[in-house]
């Protein structure tokens, strides 16, 4: 109920639009605000929208709108028990089904009649109305169709004291509604099974991904690490080099001064030897000083 609710607040949004603006076909809006109210057991509602969109219908001689009011109508009549007026109604919605060839629309319009004439006590034309929608949904190959219609049929047997009839129908409307139910299962079960495997692969993309990432962090890491190591040797060897330049520096200085140290010495040495050899000796002063005493 809580869906049709917010459905209706934005159909009427859209109704305002094309009353604003002037839009074509609103006759579809006033037709859905009815499937909504009709949905909503608000039959009073439903009909007064229904009632506006054929109007619409008319005045473009929509005949495929035209046909799908007259049976919604219809079908709000037969829930109000007005099976005279329902009956008309439909009556006039498969004359159009059939001059649009609309199969579908022409057999579940005639299990709806085929409901009314049992009501009315008109069993021949009801299991007419039931042999017609039969044929029609055969023709189509529409398991719902069929299933629908011998479950009508077989009301229509129960109405007319046709116990035989009634059970042989509803047998096979059970049978129809099992097959369509284990299609159905079997659908799902495809569905889920497609949307597990679509999740499985979609999980593998993502760890895969994460995968690549990882290895992707891990090469950054280790790539980053090498080039910090290179960046660290350049910088070592560098330092390495400017030692060693250093070094070698320092003891060619040392061998300068040495070679420097090494020359000065040998002036000294050499000054002292010729000092020592332009001084008298201790031996001869001493003589020298004797020979002047006496």
């Amino acid at each position: 109920k809580g869906e049709y609710k917010k459905a209706i607040s934005y159909f009427e949004r859209a109704l305002v639009l094309h009353r604003k603006n002037k839009l074509p076909d609103s006759a579809n809006v006033y037709q859905n605000l009815g499937n909504c109210y009709y949905y909503l057991k608000n039959s009073d509602s439903a009909a007064k929208y229904y009632d506006t969109a054929l109007e619409l219908y008319n005045l473009t001689n929509d005949m495929k709108g035209k046909m799908r009011m007259l049976s919604n109508m219809g079908n709000i009549k037969l829930d109000q028990n007005n099976l005279t007026d329902a009956l008309a109604l439909y009556k006039q919605a498969i004359t159009m089904a059939e001059l649009l060839n609309d199969k579908v629309q022409i057999a579940s319009t005639l299990g709806n009649m085929s409901y009314i004439y049992s009501d009315l006590g008109d069993f021949k034309k009801a299991n007419e109305c039931c042999e017609k929608a039969l044929a029609v949904s055969r023709e189509l190959k529409s398991k719902k169709l069929l299933e629908g219609v011998f479950f009508i049929y077989s009301d229509a047997c129960v109405a007319a004291k046709d116990f035989n009839g009634a059970y042989k129908n509803l047998l096979a409307s059970w049978w129809l509604r099992d097959s369509i139910f284990n299609e159905e299962r079997d659908q799902s079960i495809r569905e889920m099974e497609t949307k597990y495997e679509t999740e499985k692969k979609d999980a593998q993309i993502q760890l895969l991904n994460s995968e690549k990432e990882k290895q992707f962090l891990i090469l950054l890491s280790i790539v980053s690490g090498l080039i910090l190591v290179i960046v660290f040797s350049i910088v070592l060897y560098r330092r390495f080099r400017i030692i060693r330049s250093q070094k070698q520096i320092i003891e060619i200085q040392k061998h300068v001064v040495e070679e420097k140290q090494k020359e000065i010495l040998d002036s000294i040495h050499y000054a002292r030897r010729i000092q020592r050899s332009l001084l008298p000796t201790h031996k001869y002063i001493s003589k020298k000083l004797t020979t002047l005493i006496k």
